[in-house]
């Protein structure tokens, strides 16, 4: 069953159901609308026959009933309870109150079948001196049922045709409600996996439009990711292959004829090199695997990050000095996080290894570590060559570089944000071609112990 004629059938429930419910609840305040101002009507008939008897001396009672026939709408009558004498109007038979034996002075309500239908009474006695007599005021009340009867066949009949309007009711809202659903439907069945490129065209901003959306957003975050991946297979097999085939270049060229020892060297010291750059791919590529393996190492445990930072710093004195750069660095004693001594020590030495790489002789590097609104910021600032703007959206992606005449495995930022990202931080950059850059990693103060 599909959930257009399943919401049909509900919607169609419903409205019947409430019709019933309201048709019976109306027709019962109805019902008791009219017997309550009936009721009203025969009490106060009563009480005005009653004043008119006690004017009136026991023989004038026939003469009292009399004056009123007129002027009060109700049938009066005085009933004796012992002899069953009926006095007043005729038209209401014996036989009707032949079971009364009601003497309470206050009157009563009742309601009895007589040869013209329906009569509702208001019975009791009307004076204390002659208890076997009551006074009677009767009211035909069949109108009410005529009306009662009428008003539930209207009901009867008003369900057919409210089953009818609320079905194509139904299933004109559930139509118009599911068509975002089959836009989405057709949208997905067109999208073909490997371009994502088609979205699913959005008109409303309701649930269903807030539900495309985010199916958009879902399938651009996916069209990113095979993207990034397609980059990620052509750069790491260039890197890759790279290496492989300058390795099998020189071992042909070793052996296609006898070489001397220093020929050999030569070929054997180009093969350590590109064996020691696939090396630091793999490596790389290992850190990578473990920070994409999930949360914070079992092996975590409360770190200094400014002691971290200073012995990267140490390692890279001699570098620094080599190329003629200065170093400056301000970092805030006692920054502890909870988490793995070998991650932060990989991000600080590939900030820094990136800050070298990029920066000319002569040039400055900075290094800052403090706490500042609830945030462990850590900052490296270069007066190097700088970034381009088209290139700053893709860094952090893995192999990606900018110039690959550079030294490099193209993964060393990738690693950083890797790192910030399991530690539910991030990696900012800002840069401006030709005048240096600054990599900003931001991770929340008191991370919670995973």
């Amino acid at each position: 069953m599909s959930v257009k004629l399943k919401l049909t059938l509900i919607y169609s429930a419903v409205m019947v159901v409430t019709l019933a419910v309201t048709g019976w609840v109306s027709w019962a305040f109805l019902s008791y609308g009219l017997f309550h101002d009936l009721d009203n009507a025969i009490m106060a008939d009563y009480e005005r026959a009653k004043t008119a008897i006690e004017r009136h001396s026991d023989d004038d009672i026939a003469a009292a009933l009399e004056e009123l026939e007129d002027s009060v709408p109700s049938s009066l009558f005085i009933y004796d309870t012992e002899s069953g004498a009926l006095t007043g109007d005729q038209s209401l038979g014996k036989h009707v109150l032949s079971t009364l034996t009601s003497l309470e002075p206050v009157p009563l309500l009742h309601s009895r079948d007589s040869t013209t239908g329906q009569v509702r009474m208001g019975i009791g006695a009307y004076d204390a001196s002659t208890p076997g007599k009551l006074l009677v005021a009767a009211r035909d009340s069949n109108f009410i049922y005529n009306v009662l009867d009428q008003y539930k066949n209207i009901l009867y009949m008003a369900i057919p045709f409210a089953l009818i309007i609320a079905s194509g009711t139904g299933f004109f809202l559930a139509h118009n409600s599911l068509r975002q659903v089959r836009v989405i439907t057709d949208t997905a069945e067109k999208i073909d996996p490997a371009k994502l490129e088609d979205r699913i065209p959005v008109k409303h901003e309701d649930e269903l439009g807030r539900l495309s959306g985010t199916l958009n957003a879902l399938f651009d975050r996916i069209h990113g990711f095979i993207d990034r991946q397609y980059r990620f297979t052509a750069n790491a097999s260039h890197d890759l292959t790279s290496p492989l085939t300058v390795i099998k270049a020189e071992t042909d060229l070793a052996l296609m004829k006898e070489r001397n020892s220093e020929e050999y060297r030569q070929a054997l010291t180009v093969v350590s090199g590109q064996v020691g750059r696939m090396r630091l791919i793999v490596e790389d590529l290992l850190t990578l695997a473990g920070l994409d393996a999930g949360p914070v190492p079992q092996d975590s445990r409360e770190l200094n990050l400014a002691t971290i930072a200073r012995e990267v710093v140490s390692r890279w004195e001699t570098p620094i000095k080599n190329k003629d750069i200065k170093l400056t660095q301000d970092i805030e004693a006692e920054t502890w996080i909870y988490g793995n001594n070998l991650q932060f020590d990989n991000l600080f030495d590939n900030l820094l290894s990136n800050a070298v790489k990029y920066t000319p002789p002569g040039g400055r590097i900075s290094l800052t570590l403090e706490k500042q609104n609830g945030e462990i910021i850590i900052s490296v600032t270069d007066t190097g060559i700088g970034i381009s703007p088209e290139h700053l959206p893709h860094l952090g992606e893995r192999f990606y570089r900018i110039d690959r005449r550079v030294e490099g495995t193209g993964l060393g930022l990738s690693i950083v944000q890797g790192t910030a990202q399991i530690y539910r931080g991030k990696m900012e950059v800002a840069s401006k071609s030709g005048e240096g850059s600054t990599f900003t990693v931001r991770l929340p103060v008191n991370e919670e112990r995973k």
